[in-house]
């Protein structure tokens, strides 16, 4: 699976799919694997998309301990503008659903201005 690489955090990810980009963001204590086992993939059977999963700090196959949630906030951002997602849609539950409205509405507000990673 391949990573991308944070400070003092690897994010594993993976890539299906092509067409404008959807990240699937998991929930606390959940993962890419656990997603797909109990339905919770909400961007599965989406035609013509790319569609970006990837396990968040602490969780699956990235190797990092568990943050709080501003940490992995910004984590999704990252991975947005540097990682394989581009701008994007974003469907997620329960804590993923929560880092997709932080990454919208305040994880950037210490960085410098610049296109947003989060189209809605």
């Amino acid at each position: 699976m391949p990573t991308l690489d944070l400070p003092r955090c690897r994010l594993a990810y993976r890539v299906t799919g092509s067409g404008p980009a959807v990240v699937q963001l998991h929930g606390l204590m959940s993962d890419q694997v656990a997603n797909a086992a109990g339905g919770l993939d909400l961007a599965a059977g989406l035609p013509a998309h790319r569609i970006v999963r990837y396990d968040a700090r602490g969780h699956g196959a990235s190797a990092a301990e568990l943050a709080q949630w501003p940490r992995l906030c910004a984590d999704f951002v990252h991975q947005v503008e540097s990682g394989p997602a581009g701008g994007s849609e974003l469907p997620g539950c329960r804590t993923g659903g929560g880092d997709a409205q932080g990454a919208r509405h305040g994880a950037r507000r210490q960085q410098p201005a610049g296109p947003e990673p989060v189209t809605r």
